[in-house]
């Protein structure tokens, strides 16, 4: 990416990523990792959704996942707002847009505000870095209050039962739960995750609200062949108080990308204090959902306080997919939802 499109004051990463389909979703200290060979936080999760619009660079030992060779061809996206925008929103969605494709190392593109519309112009090999651009990006850490499989009967009606944060199953959908109003416990005992478009609705709410407790999905995948309905709390860590996101190829010889991620000094201190607390708990009150656009990615179980401020994502993401998502997370949140109206080549 060329500096009259790049964002000032961010820090470009430094280590390459790839992709991400289903797989492992590992997030580990990295001191406890050093010190014990061993992650902290595990849980096999579906990790299409979190791949599909990542970021880095580097030196990949695997085949390039770019298109091929650059043969000339120039490939361009229009998105529009969706709904009314300023021209003051749509500058500043081209700055974040901008910061994408330079943290994801696109060179020879341009982000332009047209009238109402922006449009993006790269090489055609960088089409798949392209995938998910459009996304707002907003990465959330929210507590689990209770779980309970996709597809379990559905409980007797019965009188409200109090049900602390670490109850789960049946026994968590027949009362309220401790953190939630009535009304939200409601939504999530009839939250069929099985269901698309349940599904979608709910993570819709869940981005719109995240500073009040919502009804969640995660979904089923080759490794965790369980969807659960989640009642998640109020967010407690977002992409802002991330410092960085890199991709790298993982050092543990599973021939796959990781995702490195470091918080600022605030956020390492709200991290620590969070998975310290976590920790404590009962399931799955010891559990906090990752959320990318109101969309659980994972919930891993916390087994431990982590303290230093660094994580690494895992998985078998591909390089683009990994450079994908961590560019995502570097450059930070689009002010206004966008879609992509077309996609030409030329």
């Amino acid at each position: 990416m060329r500096s009259d499109t790049s964002s000032p004051g961010r820090r470009r990463p430094s280590a390459d990523g790839t992709q991400a389909g289903a797989g492992r979703l590992d997030i580990r200290d990295r001191r406890s990792a050093a010190r014990s060979g061993a992650t902290a936080l595990v849980l096999a999760a579906t990790l299409s959704a979190l791949a599909a619009c990542g970021s880095s660079d580097g030196d990949d030992p695997a085949p390039d996942q770019r298109g091929g060779a650059d043969n000339g061809t120039r490939v361009t996206l229009t998105l529009r707002p969706a709904a009314a925008a300023t021209p003051q929103d749509l500058a500043a969605a081209r700055e974040v847009l901008a910061a994408r494709l330079d943290f994801a190392d696109v060179e020879d593109a341009s982000v332009k505000v047209a009238g109402d519309a922006i449009t993006i112009e790269a090489p055609d090999e960088d089409r798949e870095l392209l995938d998910g651009i459009d996304r707002i990006g907003r990465l959330d850490f929210r507590p689990v209050l209770a779980a309970r499989p996709v597809g379990d009967a559905a409980p007797q009606p019965g009188p409200p039962t109090a049900v602390s944060g670490g109850a789960s199953g049946a026994a968590a959908t027949t009362g309220t739960v401790t953190g939630a109003p009535p009304e939200t416990t409601a939504a999530y005992t009839a939250l069929d995750c099985a269901q698309p478009d349940q599904a979608t609705g709910a993570a819709t709410a869940a981005a719109a609200r995240p500073d009040a407790p919502a009804p969640a999905c995660l979904q089923a995948d080759g490794s965790s062949p369980t969807a659960e309905a989640l009642l998640l709390g109020p967010s407690e860590l977002t992409g802002q108080d991330l410092k960085s996101a890199t991709s790298a190829f993982s050092q543990q010889g599973t021939g796959t990308w990781e995702v490195n991620l470091e918080f600022t000094s605030a956020g390492a201190d709200r991290f620590g204090d969070i998975t310290g607390r976590l920790a404590a708990g009962e399931s799955p009150a010891n559990r906090f959902a990752i959320l990318l656009d109101g969309r659980v990615v994972t919930a891993p179980t916390v087994m431990q306080q982590l303290l230093g401020g660094k994580a690494v994502i895992t998985g078998t993401f591909t390089k683009a997919e990994a450079t994908r998502l961590a560019a995502l997370l570097s450059s930070g949140t689009l002010p206004i939802p966008l879609t992509v109206a077309s996609t030409t080549t030329s």
